[in-house]
């Protein structure tokens, strides 16, 4: 057919240049293959609200709680961000509140009392009250218009396990700062609002953080009866008062155990709240024998009663 060669080459070539284009005419017609979307670059990405990024952030909340049961505050607070930030994709308000106060739970874990105080009372919409997490001259004595922000505040705030559990972050922050007389109120809120929904747990944990508000309360006062020179009657008073206050919470407590004990998490919130206790009642006692002369017999516990206290708080010998 091709009686010279060159003319030969050139069809090949021809054809050759041929199919390559049409297989490239082929390709470009192809839709191009999609992959699906890997959970990293979801958090990443800014992603329309859909129920699979909740789904994923609340596994991160979860994860974040296993971290810091385990004792890893640090990585807690950095999955809680992540999940703050899935929350804040898909526009849901409860996983953003939630969020918020875990991370109030992770900086108070590492010490950023102040931090923690500020994040969980923003969390639950109480800004105003802020302020009482800045440094202040911890006289503790609340002046009247400290008092009225204070209820005013708080009278119409929702009660919700969130607001319950954020009262107590910023509580027991603030209890660790040393504004006791506010921690106290807080905390009393956010104990009530526990106890109006039973949240069992939480409640044990409120009476946990009152007890050891109420115990700094009886150490100033105790303070205040030995430094003076003629031990005011007025001073020991306060002293056995406020001492009879911590264990009426402790009470209160240890009735709140009794009645559940199928809640596997009261365990090691009773463990801790037993020794607690033990320890309040021998500091306790201590005071009572180097004050005997000063006490009518009323103002001192009886000794089968007192012994009772003890016996049933003592912490088992597992020998």
């Amino acid at each position: 057919m091709f009686r010279n060669p060159k003319a030969y080459q050139r069809f090949l070539l021809l054809v050759t240049v041929v199919i390559l284009l049409f297989i490239a005419a082929s390709a470009v017609g192809q839709p191009p293959r999609i992959l699906p979307p890997s959970p990293t670059l979801a958090a990443q990405v800014a992603v329309p609200p859909t129920l699979e990024i909740r789904q994923q952030a609340a596994y991160l909340t979860a994860q974040g709680h296993d971290q810091l049961n385990r004792g890893d505050p640090s990585a807690a607070l950095h999955t809680w961000e992540q999940a703050l930030q899935l929350y804040q994709h898909s526009h849901y308000p409860e996983g953003i509140t939630g969020s918020q106060i875990n991370r109030s739970l992770a900086l108070l874990a590492l010490g950023h009392d102040r931090q923690a105080c500020t994040t969980a009372l923003t969390a639950i919409r109480r800004d105003r009250l802020t302020e009482f997490c800045r440094l202040r001259d911890y006289k503790n004595n609340l002046t009247a218009t400290e008092q009225t922000i204070l209820k005013q505040s708080l009278a119409t705030i929702a009660s919700s396990p969130l607001t319950a559990l954020g009262l107590r972050v910023a509580g027991e922050s603030l209890r660790k700062l040393g504004e006791i007389e506010v921690a106290k109120y807080l905390t009393e809120q956010g104990l009530a609002i526990a106890e109006s929904l039973q949240l069992v747990p939480e409640m044990a944990k409120g009476y946990l953080n009152l007890a050891n508000i109420e115990s700094l309360f009886y150490r100033n006062n105790r303070e205040i009866a030995e430094r003076r020179d003629n031990k005011l009657d007025t001073d020991r008073q306060k002293v056995l008062n406020s001492a009879q206050r911590v264990l009426a919470v402790y009470h209160q407590a240890t009735q709140l155990s009794d009645r559940h004990p199928e809640i596997l998490e009261l365990q090691g919130i009773q463990d801790l709240l037993r020794v607690n206790q033990l320890s309040f009642l021998i500091e306790y006692e201590q005071w009572l024998n180097a004050n005997q002369a000063y006490l009518i017999q009323g103002q001192i516990p009886q000794s089968q009663r007192w012994q009772a206290i003890k016996a049933d708080i003592a912490i088992p010998d597992d020998s």
